[in-house]
């Protein structure tokens, strides 16, 4: 008997910020963004500032841990394949959107991908500190889903 694919995030996130461009007078420049790319040969975690790398640490403890109970339960086994997520959440916690950045080629498995993130919502709001830089956290991932019987991300 196989074991059930299990979806996995690859490589450690990096931080980056997006520097609002310059505007006449009139206009209102937009919002500070924050980006975190599963990437690899970018900064780890441990390089990030204390506050937001353990937010990134609870984000993706709380995502796991929907995607193993999820995946438990799935109706779907023998989904293979990885895609690349891209997800916004706003400073109180709430998911902003999910974005399928890069397609498995599985249509199931894109949308079962989705669906751990949108179940994981809400989460922790930001910290007053990372209120003050960031408007709205981005993260990208790529997720994996291989034999095995949990979600792990890396």
């Amino acid at each position: 008997m196989k074991a059930k694919p299990s979806p996995q995030l690859e490589s450690d996130p990096v931080v980056e910020k997006k520097q609002p461009k310059p505007t006449p007078l009139k206009k209102v420049a937009p919002a500070p963004v924050k980006q975190v790319r599963g990437l690899q040969h970018n900064l780890p975690v441990a390089t990030m500032k204390d506050e937001d790398a353990l937010y990134l640490l609870a984000w993706r403890h709380q995502v796991e841990a929907v995607g193993n109970r999820l995946y438990a339960r799935a109706s779907h086994p023998g989904l293979e394949g990885k895609l690349r997520l891209l997800v916004a959440v706003n400073p109180e916690g709430s998911l902003r959107h999910v974005v399928v950045k890069q397609s498995s080629g599985n249509q199931e498995l894109d949308d079962f991908a989705i669906e751990i993130v949108e179940r994981s919502a809400p989460f922790a709001p930001f910290t007053a500190n990372m209120r003050k830089h960031t408007k709205v956290l981005e993260i990208t991932r790529v997720w994996r889903f291989e034999l095995g019987d949990s979600l792990n991300m890396r």
